[in-house]
């Protein structure tokens, strides 16, 4: 099985790229804590809120965030954080930026909140269908670190990779 037959199975295990292209939005109410969020200086601050990510483009919003009547709204080149009617309270472009130099030990601020929490949840909530976009490829390798049972039992190595100069890209 090729890597790229491997991605389709995936996909129409998941209702199909021709069901997924009709979905606008996900939306969902979660809790989201943990370590790495107390390490960054926001151990509550994506606790009971509520997600919006687009399905078609790359963009997401927490609401509320980091306080009442607040919300985030985050693309890859563009991080806003604004009131519930749009009116922008800081903002900051091309956001993954401001993560150069940071160490594991970096707190960070709130629009650093926003663009990593963001861009995090919107591929979780878009996976496996972003495999399919374009700039994503997918070779076998030998063995190595990941691995991926195929339904005739065998194992498969493979690997991702993501073409940082594809537009309209979050990435890490």
């Amino acid at each position: 099985m090729s890597m790229s037959e491997l991605r389709d199975l995936v996909i129409d295990a998941h209702g199909g790229i021709a069901r997924w292209n009709k979905v606008k939005t996900v939306d969902g109410d979660m809790s989201i804590t943990g370590g790495l969020w107390a390490r960054k200086g926001w151990p509550d601050a994506l606790k009971d809120v509520h997600v919006t990510a687009a399905a078609g483009k790359q963009w997401i919003s927490y609401r509320p965030f980091i306080g009442e009547g607040m919300r985030s709204s985050c693309t890859p080149d563009h991080t806003i954080i604004e009131t519930l009617d749009g009116k922008p309270v800081r903002d900051r472009r091309n956001p993954r930026a401001a993560f150069d130099g940071h160490t594991v030990e970096t707190p960070w601020d709130d629009l650093n909140l926003a663009y990593f929490s963001g861009y995090a949840m919107w591929n979780y909530l878009n996976t496996p269908f972003i495999f399919a976009l374009p700039g994503f490829q997918t070779e076998e390798i030998e063995p190595g670190t990941r691995t991926v049972k195929n339904v005739g039992g065998s194992r498969l190595r493979f690997r991702i990779t993501l073409q940082r100069t594809a537009p309209s890209r979050f990435s890490t």
